[in-house]
């Protein structure tokens, strides 16, 4: 249900309208946008885009209805937020930023939009272009964040002072980044790690910081996929059946992951190549479709893997990699040995991806492609 802070309640109430800028957060910035409440979070509307100001329980937006020479305000402010009221356990949960309301794309979080708040996760959906300034400062109980394609700016402090954060996903997308926008207020530096596209503002961003950062997905190399909400653990394989080798569990329920490709088993089982964080690492590794929401991501724009059929031997013993380049994590002390042969799945940045089987299994793993027999 949508709510809508209607220029005659404000006549009402106030006996003055009530709008509001796109990165406003007090009565000072009000400016020429109407403040909207609906699916429990405010925002403002202009050109038929969304801009979202935090949760429509947020005390921020008291100022809309106070009236000292008038109690009667009080009834109106608890009969609007009632129905989006957020106890404190509630908090104690990831928040979906929805990519529309009321039917308006989500194009941009406001400044302070979520200052404080003590979600354990915040996935930002995709159509998202702007970040506002400490739009997720102080909020103390995430650990990692994936900026979503299509991201440009990330405000000042966007992400200051939140204590937990030591992962951030940035896509090539992204060509500005506000001064403080990761580490703490109290001392220099941040200790966590960014995950970047090489050549890109968020590389040269992290060298000039001094951050830790490793390389994601290479610029202009992938053309498919998405970013899909995890619904469970992902319990994963090397490959795309149980025949594979185990490859782990990765807790990543309701975040996003990026989805990379899909293919079908013997028994028409749907799995999913996808790239999950792990330490400084990236790896990639297959699960099945049904540990995604479907509808959180664009299902056929993600590519279908086709039979492989092209074989090579392997002309020098390579250790096997989860992932196309040096960002990605190595299978320990798994090799793909000197004159194995092996079915080549796909190429990427200098990479195979390959499989071959074993008396015990099969195994899908990333070698340089020099380590092949062309």
């Amino acid at each position: 249900m949508k709510k809508v802070v209607s220029l005659a309640i404000l006549l009402l109430v106030l006996s003055a309208a009530i709008y509001f800028p796109a990165y406003a957060t007090d009565e000072d910035d009000a400016d020429e946008y109407e403040i909207l409440f609906s699916e429990g979070f405010a925002y403002a509307l202009k050109d038929g885009q969304a801009i979202i100001l935090g949760k429509s329980d947020s005390s921020k937006f008291e100022w809309l209805f106070d009236d000292d020479d008038d109690d009667e305000y009080y009834d109106i402010v608890d009969d609007l937020f009632d129905d989006y009221d957020t106890d404190d356990d509630d908090e104690e949960r990831p928040l979906v930023i929805p990519s529309r309301i009321d039917g308006y794309p989500v194009v941009a979080i406001g400044d302070e939009a979520f200052l404080e708040t003590l979600y354990t996760a915040y996935i930002l959906s995709e159509g998202i272009i702007s970040i506002g300034d400490s739009a997720f400062a102080y909020c103390y109980y995430f650990d990692t964040i994936v900026i979503p394609r299509g991201v440009m700016s990330i405000g000042e402090s966007a992400f200051a002072n939140c204590e937990k954060l030591s992962n951030v996903v940035i896509p090539d997308s992204v060509a500005f980044i506000g001064d403080g926008a990761f580490g703490s207020d109290y001392d220099d530096g941040w200790s966590g790690t960014l995950v970047v596209v090489k050549g890109s503002y968020a590389e040269k961003y992290a060298q000039e910081s001094g951050f830790t950062y490793v390389y994601g997905e290479p610029s202009g190399s992938f053309n498919g996929g998405a970013s899909a909400l995890a619904v469970d653990n992902l319990a994963t394989r090397s490959g795309p059946s149980t025949q594979y080798r185990e490859t782990g569990m990765y807790n990543v329920k309701a975040e996003r992951v990026r989805v990379i490709s899909l293919a079908y088993d013997g028994s028409g089982v749907c799995w999913v190549q996808c790239e999950v964080a792990y330490g400084s690492k990236l790896r990639r590794v297959y699960t099945g479709l049904k540990r995604f929401d479907t509808a959180s991501f664009d299902l056929y724009g993600v590519p279908e893997e086709g039979k492989p059929d092209t074989q090579n031997k392997v002309n020098t013993t390579s250790k096997a990699m989860y992932g196309p380049g040096d960002g990605y994590d190595t299978y320990g002390s798994l090799t793909v040995d000197k004159g194995q042969t092996v079915t080549v799945i796909s190429i990427e940045n200098g990479y195979a991806q390959v499989e071959w089987t074993t008396s015990k299994q099969s195994y899908r793993a990333w070698v340089s492609i020099d380590t092949l027999d062309y």
